[in-house]
């Protein structure tokens, strides 16, 4: 499936892709609502789909303009590790052993999706390294 070309800010996205995207609005905006459900509520399936397609898709995001250059590990203490950088505008992102980086960012995974999609500021969760940096994630990789 493509976006419309006048329109390509996703770019080609897979049915499963859009079946996780679609299950995002369901559980991340029934917190929204303020049905009862919070992070803690997010199914396992659903974070461990989404958390590692959102940090696949970050190097797709625009950032903004002079974008400060940084590298963080964000760690899962019930779950997989991944590594980010930005470097004169440009994302990469991938998962994997840490690497290197001026900051790490450790939660739940549940938290770690959170921060990804502007639900949880980087102060809840335990960072290490360059303090400045870490607390710089949602500025340099705003959430969608």
């Amino acid at each position: 499936m493509c976006e419309p070309e006048d329109n390509p800010d996703i770019g080609p996205i897979t049915l499963l892709q859009l079946a996780i995207l679609r299950l995002t609005e369901v559980e991340v905006h029934g917190t929204d609502l303020d049905l009862g459900l919070g992070l803690c509520d997010w199914s396992d399936p659903f974070i461990d789909a989404a958390l590692p397609m959102r940090i696949a898709w970050l190097p797709r995001r625009r950032t903004p303009g002079q974008t400060p250059s940084g590298s963080w590990n964000l760690v899962a203490t019930d779950g997989p590790s991944f590594n980010v950088a930005v470097s004169q505008g440009v994302v990469s992102a991938s998962p994997g052993k840490t690497f290197q980086a001026d900051a790490t960012i450790s939660g739940p995974k549940a938290d770690l999706l959170g921060l990804l999609l502007g639900r949880v500021d980087v102060a809840d969760l335990d960072t290490a390294g360059d303090e400045a940096t870490a607390r710089r994630f949602a500025t340099v990789v705003p959430p969608p």
